[in-house]
Order: C-alpha cells, then sequence, then structure tokens
C-alpha cells in the first residue's frame, strides 16, 4: 500500500471523496394545475356530447309555470326524455307563461302542428289519482305527437287533455247547469262511454254549453234523437204518506255529477255526427229509462285487455253476448 504523499489535497482534507453536486429538476408549472385542467377537458367532451343531443328549440304557452325549472324539468313521451326546459319567460302582456324546450336532435319530428303539450302535476280527483311519478322528481311536460307542418310554437293545457284518442264531440245546451263538472262521467245505461270536456256560456250569455267527448267504439250509441239528462248521483223523493225513496247512483256520479243519455228504439235516428248540438235536460223522462234499442257495437276488448275473437270460428253463443255487453277497458 502506497503511502499518501505528503502534500496530497485530499490527504490535507481527511481523505475523503468529493461530495456530488445534485439538482433538483422543476415542472414547468406547478403539478396543483393538473386537476383544472383534466376537469377542463372532461367538461369539454361532457359539453361537446350535449351540443350533438340538442336539437331545435320550441316554445309552449302556459297559463301556470310554478315548478318548471331550467335545466330540471323534462319533456316526456311514453316516459321517454326528448327534451329539456331551457328557460322561462314571462309573456310580452305578462298573462301567461313561455317554457323554452330544447328538443333531443333525433326528436325534431314531434315539432308538428297538431301535437299535444300539458304539464303532469300530482293529482286527487274524484275519478282517479295521477301524476304520482312527479312527486319525486317534480312537474314535468308530457306530450302527445300530432301531425300537420312544422311548428315552433303551441299552446299547452295545464291538465291532460281530457279526450286522447278518436271520437266525436257533442254540444248539450242547458239554462242552468247543476251537478257537471269538467272531466266528470258521460253514461249509458250506467256504462261510462266518454266524459265532460269543456263547460262555457254560450255567446249571448243565455245558455251554457257543454262539451261532451264519446268515445270511438260507442259512437254509434249517440243518435240524432237521443236525450240528455244531468244525473245528482242521489234522488229523494217522497213525502209523508208515501214513504222517502232514495236513489243513489255510482261514487262518482254523487260526489262530481254527471251527464247520462238514451236512444229511443222505436224510429232511431241516424248517428250523430262531430258537433251535432242537444238539449240538456236536468233530470230523465221515466220512458226514456225503458228504451232498449239494439245497436251494433264494434268490438270491445274483453277484462283482460285481449280482442274479443269474431268470426274466427267460436262460439257464435259468446260472440252474441261480447256484442250486447261490451266489456269494460281500463282507462
Amino acid at each position: 500500500m502506497t503511502p499518501a504523499k505528503h502534500g496530497d489535497d485530499r490527504s490535507e482534507k481527511g481523505g475523503g471523496l468529493p461530495k456530488p453536486i445534485v439538482k433538483k429538476m422543476r415542472w414547468p408549472f406547478p403539478i396543483i394545475w393538473a386537476v383544472p385542467v383534466v376537469a377542463a377537458i372532461l367538461t369539454a367532451f361532457f359539453l361537446r356530447d350535449k351540443i350533438r343531443e340538442r336539437g331545435p328549440e320550441i316554445t309552449i304557452q302556459f297559463n301556470d309555470g310554478s315548478g318548471l325549472k331550467p335545466g330540471q324539468t323534462q319533456l316526456v313521451i311514453h316516459g321517454v326524455q326528448v327534451g329539456q326546459v331551457s328557460s322561462v319567460d314571462l309573456s310580452e302582456d305578462q298573462k301567461h307563461v313561455l317554457v323554452h324546450v330544447s328538443l333531443h336532435r333525433n326528436e325534431i319530428s314531434i315539432a308538428k302542428k297538431q301535437t299535444l303539450f300539458w304539464i303532469v302535476r300530482p293529482e286527487v280527483s274524484l275519478q282517479a289519482i295521477s301524476g304520482l311519478g312527479a312527486i319525486l322528481s317534480g312537474p314535468y311536460i308530457e306530450a302527445r305527437p300530432g301531425d300537420g307542418e312544422a311548428m315552433w310554437e303551441f299552446e299547452g293545457s295545464d291538465s291532460p287533455p281530457i279526450a286522447m284518442g278518436k271520437g266525436i264531440r257533442l254540444v248539450l245546451h242547458t239554462d242552468h247547469l247543476a251537478h257537471v263538472q269538467i272531466d266528470t262521467p258521460v253514461m249509458y245505461r250506467g256504462f261510462q262511454v266518454g266524459a265532460v270536456q269543456d263547460i262555457r256560456l254560450s255567446a249571448m250569455a243565455d245558455q251554457v254549453n257543454v262539451t261532451v267527448f264519446i268515445r270511438e267504439g260507442y259512437t254509434a250509441l249517440a243518435r240524432t234523437n237521443s236525450e240528455f239528462w244531468t244525473v245528482s248521483g242521489a234522488d229523494i223523493r217522497g213525502g209523508v204518506l208515501t214513504g222517502v225513496k232514495v236513489k243513489l247512483d255510482s261514487l262518482s256520479s254523487i260526489l262530481s255529477g254527471g251527464v247520462a243519455f238514451a236512444t229511443p228504439e222505436k224510429g232511431m235516428g241516424p248517428a250523430a255526427g262531430d258537433g251535432a248540438q242537444f238539449e240538456l235536460h236536468d233530470e230523465e223522462d221515466k220512458d226514456w229509462l225503458k228504451w232498449k234499442p239494439q245497436i251494433q257495437l264494434p268490438p270491445q276488448p274483453d277484462v283482460t285487455g285481449s280482442a274479443a275473437d269474431h268470426g274466427s270460428g267460436g262460439d257464435k253463443k259468446n260472440e252474441s253476448k261480447h256484442d250486447e255487453l261490451p266489456a269494460v277497458k281500463s282507462e
């Protein structure tokens, strides 16, 4: 082993090796900025997808816009979202609410003249309980697609349309309205075949005009010489000597009233057309309740929802019963 020479710098400094010089590498920008940059990139992709999905904007006029929220309230058809409320404004006269709805790009076909729009809210009525889904999600707009030319401005309804489907509308005139409200049933032999759709004063304010809707399948029951009367649901007659007789109708009629009609079996007139007009009597005549005309009806669905099998080689006797007593279809 060679001894260290006198005067060696390393020996003089204690014989240790020189220390390395370490330089820290610096990032071109602080790492904390990586979070907002990633968020911005993700937001850009999200907005790009939204812009691709977004279609044209339509405007729907309502009388009441309570509960409708931009960016949250949905436009729905058969439970499927087809658009979303983008903004809510007042009309220029401040009497209506203008709801602007952005449609999905592939749903532009619903923007047609005969499309119906209404607001679905939780509702408990005498006939049914509806809109329960809106309890958690809030009110939403539902649409029923229609035909016609393209439109971008519509008049909506604050409640579901009463008459959903094909049928006829008849106008009944009365001097004084009693026991009738909108959406109350129209009955034939105690069976509901329609509903009251509209009530308003005549142009000269000398009568009340009641518009009723008769559903398709039952329009043949209404003839040009049919008689219409109001149903109060409870009929109390009698006296001290004869005794008191109480006649009760259905619970719905007891609470909200309704309209009934009958058609004569002798001299039965032709089928009433859409817009035909009749007198609405305060009560029925005893003879009207005795009328039992035989009117051929189209096949009606049975209680299970399947169509009655007519003309398929089945029991002819059973087919006759289906024709005479059409089964009830759930609304």
